[in-house]
Order: structure tokens, then sequence, then C-alpha cells
């Protein structure tokens, strides 16, 4: 295991961004920064066990990442989705309302407090934040972890963690991008996600049992264009899934994505709920949005005082041979 770090670059009256670099040995590297906790690029071997980006961009030049408008797999907001406009929010019997791009008023440009960690069998980086009382006009000071490690099996968990001192909503996401296929775009990707439905609102209503939905992008042109959809995990509330433990939770499959040409397949293993997908296109090709979420509807959005948020998601990446 190897983990470099260097001055990434200046946050006008804030501090110096770090730019942290993580090598397991066995071709999965990792690129993150403090500066709005962002995880940046994934590497992992293809067919011919040379390591390429699957995820954001290598060596991204700073001033690219100030001038996003959120960097590739930074950490968004209180609630960590766009909320329906003027959606409203009953805590302790007084109503909140939520606008419809608050997501981009909370941590944008913000510098975490980054360290780094490592041990024979694993490294990454650790990020620490206080969203002060009345950040996006929610109560309660809440102090905000985001961990990003990476370790000797080819995997990755990140796991988001908080406690408010004061009952109040809380969701976060990691939202990353990804591409197996060395640039050529997804449509050749295959996907499947198990999940008991899927939806363009997130839910909880309507439980159906659980399934594997298959996609091949391929083929299915005409999904491609509309896919844009939030699948339910699981045919239980979003408050038995919520775990309010400083220990990690048991994580069921959420996503498994191959692709044929690079051989690489990714698998996705989550304790959040809710999973948002949506095909992305660009200038350098296509790229899947995912998104582990909590509902709008989810009685977990409400986090009591002191209570222990913790969400993990686990990806596992490989080669098909």
């Amino acid at each position: 295991m190897n983990i470099k770090s260097k001055s990434y670059g200046l946050v006008p009256k804030v501090g110096t961004a770090m730019l942290y670099e993580c090598n397991n040995g066995n071709g999965l590297q990792m690129q993150c920064t403090n500066y709005e906790s962002s995880l940046l690029s994934i590497k992992t071997p293809d067919f011919d066990r040379t390591p390429r980006a699957i995820s954001g961009q290598w060596n991204i030049p700073w001033m690219n990442v100030v001038r996003l408008q959120s960097p590739p797999g930074a950490i968004i907001g209180r609630i960590g989705y766009p909320a329906p406009s003027n959606m409203p929010l009953t805590i302790r019997k007084r109503e909140y309302t939520i606008s419809a791009k608050s997501e981009y008023r909370t941590f944008r440009k913000k510098l975490w407090n980054g360290t780094i960690f490592g041990t024979p069998e694993l490294c990454g980086m650790r990020a620490k934040l206080i969203s002060p009382d009345g950040d996006q006009g929610l109560p309660g000071e809440m102090e905000l972890t985001v961990c990003y490690t990476i370790t000797r099996q080819n995997e990755l968990y990140i796991e988001h963690l908080a406690r408010s001192q004061k009952k109040s909503a809380l969701s976060l996401d990691t939202h990353l991008r990804w591409n197996l296929s060395n640039g050529y775009g997804v449509l050749e990707h295959e996907a499947v996600i198990y999940a008991a439905q899927f939806s363009t609102r997130p839910t909880l209503s309507s439980l159906q049992p659980l399934s594997r939905h298959k996609f091949n992008f391929q083929r299915q042109r005409s999904l491609v264009a509309t896919l844009s959809h939030y699948f339910l995990l699981g045919s239980n509330t979003a408050e038995q899934h919520h775990p309010l433990t400083s220990a990690r939770q048991k994580m069921s499959p959420a996503l498994w994505l191959y692709d044929p040409k690079s051989r690489r397949y990714l698998e996705l293993l989550t304790n959040y709920p809710m999973l948002y997908v949506a095909v992305i296109r660009g200038k350098l090709g296509s790229a899947l949005s995912v998104k582990p979420c909590i509902p709008y509807d989810a009685p977990a959005l409400i986090s009591g005082k002191r209570d222990r948020y913790h969400y993990t998601s686990l990806y596992r990446f490989g080669i098909l041979k």
C-alpha cells in the first residue's frame, strides 16, 4: 500500500487544498482531495493489466476542479440530491422548506480537514467538516466525516458519518460517473440492478419483491435517452435501513456493471436504501452516474440529536477472464 500527498491549490482566505494519491499495489489507484471532499479519479487494470481511469479524470488540473459546479465525487450538501421545489420537512413540529437547488449552497467551495491513514492492507483519506447551525436553513450544528478507503483486495469503501447537536435533516451522497471501456462510452456496458422497483421519483410507495433489472444499453438505445431513475434496493422502509451506529452495517448487492471490451466489472454493495442511476452524455462519450441515497419520504432523513449517521458504499473491481 502506498499513499502520497502534495499541495493541490489555494482556496482564497481559507487555506491550501491537498491532493492525495493512493495505490494498493494490485492496480487499484485513487486520487482525492480535501477540497469539497472530492474523489477525483479511480484507476483499475483492464484485460492487459494496464491501469486506466474508469471514473473522473486522472491528474485533473486544479483550476478545472475550481471551475466545475461540482467536482467528480464531491459531497453534496445536507440534502444530498436535488430536492423537489418547496419540499416541506417537519422537524419537532416546525416546518422547514428546502429549495430545489439547495445542495449547491451548502458545501460548495469548502475546504475539509483531511488526514491520511494506512496499514499493510488498506489506505485512504478521512475528511471532516463542521456544518453550522442554520446551514441550508436547517437546525443543528453537524460534524460530518467522509472516508475513502482502498484495500489490497481491489475494493473501495466510501463512508458517510455525521452527528448533529439538534434533531435535523441529513442526506449525503457521493456522485460518481463510471465508464469501464477506456473512453468508448457505456453503450456496450451490461448492467444488473438489484432493486424492488424503479421510478422517476424517489418514493417508498408501491413496494414490490426484490428482483434483478437487467440492462444492455446497446440493445436498449431508447432506454439510454431516458434512463434517469431511482431504484429501491429492497422491500423494507428506509427507517429499517437507517444504521444509527458507529459499526459498519451489513451491505446488500445493488449494482453489477460489466464492459465486454475491457472485461472489467464493478460490483456495488451498500446499506443505502435507494440508488440513483442515469446515463450522462458529454464530449468524452457517455458515462453512468451512480448515487446511493435516501428517499425523500424516508423517516431516516431526520437524524435525532447525537444519533450516529453512518452509511457505506463498497465498490469491488475485477476482470473477467
